[in-house]
């Protein structure tokens, strides 16, 4: 038993250095209960120590961006209606106020006889500003290209006048 605790905490351990490196959180769920348990991880990626609050979908929700709220909404309804859950990516405010974008996705268990949702929460926010930069440099290429095109017509043409009027 000893041995077995030891292992487990090393894996532990390994798992909490995983979820920061790889800036995911994780929950879990009792369905028939208005709290979840969330990492210490997910706290962090909040803004907040570990135990912080008490971690509920409702206390979850006054994290997500106004904007988002609907959409938000929508999936908590899906998931507790017909125990759907679909992956998707909203924005949260942190306690320090900072705008970040969660992927969140999980999975149905039963345990005890009864259902529980667990899942991870991945905090992707800085592929999806590097995505919009991408967007954006491309836009600007295409209207640099359009000005390049345009300025090619001009000049072409400017450059066959001389030789037109020498043929005539």
């Amino acid at each position: 038993i000893t041995k077995l605790n030891e292992e487990l905490l090393i894996q532990n351990s390994i798992l909490k250095d995983a979820e920061r490196l790889a800036k995911i959180g994780s929950f879990f769920w009792y369905m028939d209960k208005p709290y979840a348990s969330i990492s210490d991880n997910f706290y962090a990626m909040l803004g907040y120590e570990p135990g912080g609050f008490e971690a509920s979908f409702q206390r979850y929700r006054e994290f997500v961006h106004p904007d988002d709220l609907a959409m938000y909404d929508k999936n908590i309804e899906r998931l507790r209606e017909k125990l759907l859950i679909k992956e998707s990516t909203y924005r949260i405010i942190s306690k320090q106020g900072a705008i970040k974008y969660f992927k969140i996705n999980g999975q149905f268990i039963s345990k005890n006889n009864k259902k529980v949702m667990i899942g991870v929460v991945q905090d992707v926010t800085q592929a999806i500003e590097a995505e919009a930069k991408l967007l954006e440099s491309n836009l600007e290429l295409k209207n640099s290209n359009s000005e390049l095109e345009s300025f090619n017509r001009v000049a072409s043409h400017d450059l066959q006048e001389p030789l037109r009027k020498i043929q005539l």
